[in-house]
């Protein structure tokens, strides 16, 4: 329970100082990312990710101005710091998942269940293609239009 309890924390340093010094992939657009700490119990999901099975399921929302991507159940390392780079190609949005290590820090012998939820905010109204990626690729794509109307909250 404790190994848990630290691993959050460290997380949520991590993506905040992430945040703090600006996504320069975005172009000028803002990325905020949150990710859950470490779950070993990860229920199964009905929608799984037909293009890398195992790898959870995928929603991805536009909120006003705003395209927002939750990557449940997402599999990666007990040890790992799990971060996300957007960088932005035209119309296409990719989100990639990495795994990072710290310091002296390695990979652990297991794996553990997160949950990533990621707001591309603050985008110009029109069609966009968003890809998220991870280790062993192309994980989901998704086409979506932002009007620019409806809640950004």
């Amino acid at each position: 329970m404790g190994f848990v309890v630290k691993t959050t924390v460290w997380v949520t340093a991590f993506v905040g100082l992430l945040l703090m010094s600006g996504p320069a992939e975005a172009k000028g657009r803002k990325l905020r990312v949150r990710v859950s700490g470490c779950r070993h119990d990860a229920a199964a999901t009905a929608t799984r990710s037909p293009l890398a099975p195992g790898y959870g399921s995928f929603t991805v929302e536009v909120r006003g101005n705003d395209i927002c991507v939750f990557h449940k159940d997402a599999r990666y390392n007990c040890c790992a710091t799990v971060v996300v780079v957007l960088r932005r190609d035209r119309q296409t949005l990719v989100l990639t998942e990495k795994e990072t290590y710290p310091g002296d820090q390695s990979p652990c012998k297991c794996v553990c269940y997160y949950d990533i939820r990621s707001r591309i905010e603050d985008l110009a109204p029109g069609d966009y293609t968003v890809e998220v990626r991870g280790p062993e690729g192309v994980l989901h794509t998704e086409a979506v239009r932002v009007t620019g109307e409806g809640r950004g909250g």
